[in-house]
């Protein structure tokens, strides 16, 4: 893999995108409910601990306890590395509060989330890192969409001078055609997900600096925490 390529930790989409995402690029993973999209974010993220690079992990879905469940059950540890992630909790205000450093007190103020989001960028050092949002699609349940749109696009650019590549997921078939058309505008790439009967797909629709087929192809996460590409 060239040194202008960050590793998605999964093979098959590695190969797909002439060695993974662009490096400094925030990329789009979108797909309905249920599509594997989370195991594809957590596994980018721990490809990255693994390979000695920071993360920061921003979760408006659950809490960062959650997070880290359901990344061990594949075998992927974020523990094992807790001295090189960090995490955003924007999920337990809704509970009463958050232990972690960086945490929101909700999700309608966006200065509050872009000043907690850079803190957070800046507690990492000055090397290549990893940034994960799971989901915009909560963000925008609470927030003016034009407002949530320009945010990602702010905080895209941060993360991108800063040596972060940065992967935002987001819920097909929850906004308008219009939303949805801005953020993939704003963002390098794009894959989404979809189940095809009982079957996951995955697709490149769109990848600055690859080629790509938009080809859907199938994936699957083994029990092992292997996620393979056919």
């Amino acid at each position: 893999m060239g040194d202008d390529r960050v590793s998605t930790g999964v093979e098959g989409l590695d190969e797909a995108l002439e060695g993974g995402f662009p490096k400094n690029s925030t990329i789009i993973l979108m797909g309905s409910d249920g599509t594997g999209k989370e195991s594809l974010v957590n596994k980018f993220v721990y490809q990255g601990l693994e390979e000695g690079e920071e993360s920061m992990y921003v979760t408006l879905d659950g809490t960062p306890d959650d997070v880290k469940d359901d990344a061990e059950y594949y075998g992927w540890s974020f523990t094992e590395h807790e001295d090189r992630i960090v995490f955003v909790d924007g999920y337990s205000w809704q509970a009463g509060g958050s232990d972690e450093q960086f945490a929101l007190d909700g999700l309608s103020d966006l200065n509050q989330l872009n000043m907690t989001f850079t803190d957070a960028l800046n507690a990492l050092g000055d090397e290549s890192k990893r940034v994960a949002i799971h989901s915009a699609s909560t963000l925008l349940l609470y927030t003016d969409p034009k407002s949530a749109v320009k945010f990602l696009q702010v905080v895209g650019a941060k993360s991108s001078s800063s040596g972060g590549c940065l992967v935002i997921t987001l819920e097909e078939g929850m906004h308008d055609e219009k939303t949805v058309n801005t953020i993939k505008h704003v963002a390098d790439g794009v894959i989404k997900t979809k189940l095809d009967g009982d079957d996951k797909k995955i697709s490149v629709q769109r990848m600055d600096k690859t080629d790509t087929s938009r080809e859907w192809k199938d994936f699957e996460v083994d029990d092992s925490g292997s996620i393979n590409i056919s």
